[in-house]
Order: structure tokens, then sequence, then C-alpha cells
């Protein structure tokens, strides 16, 4: 298991067409490419290595190790027919 617990700068919202199309923060950003239907999510930097266990304990030490990760999500279906089902 792995695990990041830092505070991170906060990424402008502002996308590349000038439109509030970014969330995040740190390493970790989310970005809408179609509204409701298309978003990203990019990871790039360090998490502790841990394990169920540790964290019960409240642990905050552990090895540390370089992720890297980028996830396209499209939706199979609208918000709107989501909650119908």
């Amino acid at each position: 298991m792995f695990r990041i617990r830092e505070k991170g700068e906060r990424h402008s919202p502002i996308g590349s067409a000038g439109k509030p199309t970014v969330l995040g923060a740190g390493p970790l950003e989310f970005r809408c490419i179609e509204p409701f239907w298309v978003w990203t999510a990019t990871f790039d930097g360090t998490a502790m290595q841990t394990s169920t266990a540790d964290s019960m304990r409240g642990s905050s030490d552990g090895p540390r190790a370089k992720m890297q990760f980028h996830i396209e999500a499209t939706m199979a279906v609208p918000p709107r027919q989501a909650r119908a089902m």
C-alpha cells in the first residue's frame, strides 16, 4: 500500500482554453477534457510505502517510492441517466 499525506500547492483551475477545467494540488491533477464525458487524472510524485497495520498504528515513516500514472476515463452514460438507473 502507498500513502501520500503532504500539502501541495494548488493548481490553477484555468485550463489551456481559458476555462475552469482543472482540479488538483501537488502531484495530483484532474482535467475535464469533455464535460460530463471525458476526464483525465495524472500523478507524478513520491509516496510512502506502508501497510494497513502501520497506518492503524499511526506510523508516519517508511520507504518512499517514485510513482507516476496517467488515466483517461470516458463515462458510460450521462449523469442524468446514471441517477435514473
